[in-house]
């Protein structure tokens, strides 16, 4: 029987403007590790008491980083669907030293649990590719995050809940899922005409 390690999960970062739930004030930025799965802790509320009507609602996108926190992993930057050299490894094969020697992260955003797939691989940066620079002549800051990961407008589930998974897998063994719940507004366009041709009189 083989045996299945339990490895450290990935963390899943939302950055975008909130609107409404997870405490937070409409119009603030919320920028933090979610995790809403029954092993994780999530900066919104305890999952055992998770309001799917009170979660985090964002205003028409949400910036999503998902970090694995094994090494070695790939160092992906996909840019306007460019790969870089290193991609996906595929199933494990046995007797074979050259394939899976890199920690995959894999995601899903239909509620379903991630598994290995070329279609599911997290293949963006992550926030171990977030830069910071500081400016001593005025004490100010910057950072690289609002450029990592990938932006999120909407997705066709039949729900306006979403439910994003991910999971990393390792030399045959395989993290628990993290799990964030959200919902993202895009507010309907409305064009106003007015005619007043026939208030001449």
């Amino acid at each position: 029987m083989t045996e299945i390690r339990t490895l450290a999960k990935p963390e899943i970062y939302l950055i975008g403007n909130s609107i409404s739930g997870g405490n937070q004030n409409t119009g603030e930025i919320f920028s933090g590790i979610v995790d809403h799965s029954k092993s994780g802790t999530t900066s919104i509320t305890s999952p055992t008491q998770l309001n799917k009507e009170d979660i985090l609602t964002f205003q028409e996108s949400v910036r999503i980083i998902i970090t694995g926190q094994l090494t070695p992993k790939p160092v992906y930057a996909r840019r306007s669907g460019v790969f870089s050299s290193i991609e996906f490894e595929g199933r494990q094969r046995e007797n074979t030293i050259a394939v899976n020697q890199y920690a995959e992260t894999f995601y899903t955003l239909n509620g379903k649990d991630p598994v290995r797939n070329s279609n599911y691989l997290y293949n963006y940066t992550d926030r171990d590719d977030v830069e910071t620079s500081s400016n001593p002549s005025d004490g100010t800051s910057s950072s690289t995050i609002n450029t990592l990961g990938f932006v999120l407008k909407n997705v066709n589930s039949g729900s306006n809940l979403i439910t994003l998974k991910a999971r990393t897998f390792f030399q045959g063994g395989r993290s628990a899922v993290a799990v964030a719940y959200f919902k993202i507004y895009n507010s309907p366009i409305y064009t106003t005409t007015i005619d007043n041709a026939d208030n001449n009189s």
